[in-house]
């Protein structure tokens, strides 16, 4: 029973997804560019901090692989930025004495042996998995984001929680859902800013002769490739939306849209654990498929060391389904990749 390690896990989204809504409402957003140059705000590394910590308060030896690093001389060199996130924090009540712990707490401390990149029985056992924001890009420009957190255990998802403050669910008054679900337990939706009864979700059931629908990254996917896809399958353009984060495994749980494709963009690219391990779980639970592009389980195990940066090193590209099309789909990007050879 993981009871309260769930209950955990969507207390600390909810704080985080929350702290996330206030500063793109109030239009506070700080942006940053990494060192692969994708971008990285004040709202991510305060994600991070809200969840890191609260999970720290509760598992107190837990390893957390989380996406964001942060450096001390690099919040040194902007006092308006570091001071304003501190504030920010405060405010959220998940206070931090100086910039060294909150620098600490970014990166998870030294008890998930990050640092060092060593792989010890407790990362094989047991470890969460933080995305403070998925979909930054999503959530400069206004549109759908996600902050995401799961739980690995033996290899296996066994808790996800997943915060989406854009998404709204059909037939529903509410703006803005968490996700959740348990290893074996089902999936269920409560309202970001209110308290009240989980709702069961589940995926849509297809009628003989309906059209499919579909949804895609808006920066993740060769569109030209899976638009040749949708056309295989009969889907129409204004069936096909695009949207960033894991607003898509929301999707396709709560029966918006029949799939979620994210085809490799390339022989060497390699998905992030963070950017899926919660969503999988929500879907799977919500009775749908998730498999890469042959159709093959997406894996878990140590995978902090498959390739050095916490992706997959097996699999290629990421089929998200209601189950009931899965292998449509799979043999439609298979002829679509076969005819690209020709």
């Amino acid at each position: 029973m993981l009871d309260q390690e769930l209950s955990a896990a969507i207390d600390a989204v909810r704080k985080a997804a929350l702290f996330c809504h206030k500063i793109r409402t109030e239009k506070r957003i700080r942006p940053l560019v990494k060192l692969d140059g994708s971008p990285v705000t004040n709202a991510d590394f305060g994600s991070q901090a809200i969840i890191a910590k609260s999970l720290r308060s509760i598992f107190t030896t837990d390893p957390i692989m989380a996406e964001e690093t942060a450096s001390v001389t690099d919040f040194q060199s902007s006092h308006e930025f570091t001071s304003e996130l501190l504030n920010d924090l405060d405010s959220a009540k998940a206070s931090f004495p100086t910039i060294e712990a909150l620098v600490s707490t970014i990166n998870r401390d030294p008890l998930d042996g990050n640092a060092a990149g060593t792989i010890t029985d407790s990362w094989r056992n047991r470890y969460w998995v933080i995305d403070p924001i998925d979909g930054t890009k999503g959530y400069l420009k206004g549109g759908q984001y996600a902050v995401a957190l799961g739980l690995i255990e033996s290899g296996e998802v066994r808790v996800a929680v997943v915060a989406c403050p854009e998404f709204v669910i059909p037939g529903r008054h509410e703006h803005g859902w968490i996700l959740f679900a348990q290893l074996g337990k089902g999936a269920f939706a409560v309202p970001l800013n209110e308290d009240a009864e989980p709702v069961a979700i589940h995926v849509r059931a297809n009628q003989p002769g309906e059209l499919l629908s579909m949804c895609e990254s808006l920066n993740h996917s060769p569109h030209g490739t899976s638009g040749q896809v949708a056309a295989n399958l009969g889907i129409p353009d204004q069936n096909i939306s695009k949207m960033d984060s894991q607003a898509k495994y929301a999707a396709v749980a709560c029966g918006i849209a029949d799939m979620y494709l994210r085809l490799p963009t390339s022989t060497s690219y390699r998905e992030a654990v963070w950017d899926h391990a919660a969503g999988v779980l929500i879907i799977t639970e919500a009775g749908g498929t998730v498999t890469d592009i042959d159709g093959k389980p997406l894996v878990w195990t140590d995978s902090r060391d498959w390739d050095g940066n916490h992706r997959f090193a097996h699999g290629r590209g990421v089929v998200v389904t209601n189950g009931q099309v899965h292998q449509t789909v799979l043999n439609a990007i298979r002829d679509v990749l076969n005819d690209s050879k020709d």
